[in-house]
């Protein structure tokens, strides 16, 4: 018995020694997205996935959301499709509704459940204009061309997570009618076309029901999704969605929006004011003498929609490069090397390129619809660059007239000098002044500067077209221009 005891005491020892240890559960990282997507909201999906990547925990979106922008919509699905493909789960939790881009987002996710009543669907693109909310093309070819990418991306991204490309479609498309068949006794959903074709081709295939018909975009309740299979299950709080990933009573981290996420949003929303008023301050700094306030003005809002791509996670280091590098050719041109364009237009190219380029997130080019979007947005940069070069050209027209371009520039409006009167184009102050007038320069003139004209106790905006002047060197006017402005050479053999 004693010798029974002790192998029973043994086996016990051993069994406790070689007892598995309890495996721990992961951690949960929980971002809620409520109301209209924006730059924010991309921001801080980029957020999420890295700090959930870097503790090894899941990945839950709470969502109620009525969508938002297209871009923006591809970019987050881009976001979480990375992050997926790093080995992060994520799980998608429709808590109200997730319509338009929030259904993509939705389906994004690895996996995805729904409460009973929440709806996900009706995700037609569109535009909203003077005339209220209209399709996203007048034109039905432009619309079917656009409709149909629309299509075939939310089938793959769909279908990718293992659910029905052809309910995918339906929400996209109202012409898309989806019926779910028997074929074979196996249950599956169809497109009106695709039943079609079977059927063509002689199988057997029996009507279960119909889920939506031609000419009604689907909408779907957390239900209905479930009876068709197209979400993995109904969770009617955020402890049926822990546990139903194997994180019952893990709680979750929640991940707030930061005050820097509703700055590059508002950055985002300010971006076409930005960009034309740098690109208008930029023109005005041109048009005057040294280098002044419109200047430094049209660096600080290039800088400012910059730092609103850097906020998101689309600009880096090598955007800022590319832009700085820019600036410092146009800064060449102006100042260093008048009149030799190569560096003005180089890095005016620079510049625009670089804010393109940080436009769009990594590895865009390489999606379907990502080559659509660089283009899209591309198309958005000329279109702003075009209304820029329309400001521009009506301020050279109406802002010499004005007192405050005078303040900023002094009126070289003086009397008549001696010498051959100078014809000019129109009638500006300074039309008095004549060719040949001798003077000194005020200031360095790199290309633009000021001068005083013997005689005269006023100075005068000048501009020597072929290099570089130093203060103090003699000049002398050989042009008035439209503007006002002097154009002058030196005066070979001067002294100071």
């Amino acid at each position: 018995m004693k010798l029974v005891g002790i192998s029973l005491a043994l086996i016990g020892a051993l069994l406790g020694v070689f007892q598995e240890t309890p495996v721990k559960r992961p951690g949960v990282t929980l971002v809620r997205i409520e109301g209209a997507l924006d730059v924010g909201t991309l921001s801080l999906v980029r957020r999420a996935t890295e700090e959930a990547l870097q503790r090894g925990d899941r990945l839950v979106f709470e969502l109620d959301t009525p969508g938002g922008e297209v871009e923006l919509m591809w970019k987050i699905s881009r976001a979480i499709g990375n992050a997926a493909d790093r080995g992060l789960v994520t799980v998608a939790w429709v808590n109200d509704r997730a319509l338009s881009a929030g259904a993509l987002i939705a389906m994004s996710c690895e996996q995805l459940y729904m409460r009973g009543r929440a709806t996900i669907g009706s995700a037609t693109a569109i535009t909203v204009g003077p005339g209220g909310v209209m399709p996203v093309a007048e034109d039905e070819a432009v619309r079917e061309k656009f409709t149909s990418s629309f299509r075939s991306e939310f089938r793959a991204q769909a279908e990718e997570r293992g659910r029905s490309g052809a309910i995918a479609e339906a929400m996209v498309d109202a012409g898309i009618e989806v019926t779910q068949v028997r074929i074979d006794g196996e249950i599956m959903l169809l497109t009106g076309k695709e039943r079609a074709d079977r059927l063509e081709r002689g199988e057997l295939v029996q009507l279960v029901k119909t889920v939506v018909t031609e000419g009604e975009l689907l909408n779907l309740t957390g239900t209905e999704a479930l009876a068709i299979e197209f979400i993995d299950g109904l969770a009617e709080s955020l402890d049926d969605v822990l546990e139903r990933i194997g994180c019952a009573g893990v709680e979750p981290s929640v991940l707030a929006r930061a005050r820097s996420e509703d700055v590059a949003a508002l950055l985002d929303r300010l971006a076409p004011l930005l960009f034309v008023g740098g690109l208008v301050l930029a023109f005005i700094e041109l048009k005057m003498p040294g280098f002044g306030l419109p200047g430094i003005s049209s660096i600080a809002c290039f800088a400012a929609l910059l730092f609103g791509r850097y906020l998101v996670g689309l600009a880096d280091v090598p955007h800022f490069v590319i832009v700085a590098v820019g600036v410092v050719l146009v800064a060449v041109e102006i100042f260093a090397m008048p009149g030799a364009l190569w560096p003005g237009i180089t890095g005016g190219l620079l510049v625009l390129g670089g804010l393109l380029w940080a436009s769009l997130p990594p590895g865009v080019i390489d999606q379907p619809y990502g080559r659509e979007l660089a283009v899209d947005t591309a198309f958005q940069t000329m279109v702003w660059a075009l209304l820029a070069a329309v400001v521009m050209w009506l301020s050279s027209r109406i802002l010499p007239r004005t007192s405050a371009f005078d303040r900023m520039a002094l009126d070289p409006g003086a009397a008549a000098l001696p010498g051959e009167a100078l014809r000019t184009p129109s009638a500006q102050p300074a039309s008095g002044v004549v060719r040949g007038a001798q003077g000194t320069a005020v200031t360095a003139l790199r290309p633009v500067g000021k001068v005083s004209l013997d005689g005269v106790a006023r100075q005068f905006e000048a501009r020597y077209p072929s290099g570089a002047l130093d203060v103090g060197e003699r000049v002398r006017v050989v042009e008035v221009e439209g503007s006002g402005r002097l154009v002058v050479e030196p005066v070979e053999g001067a002294t100071r």
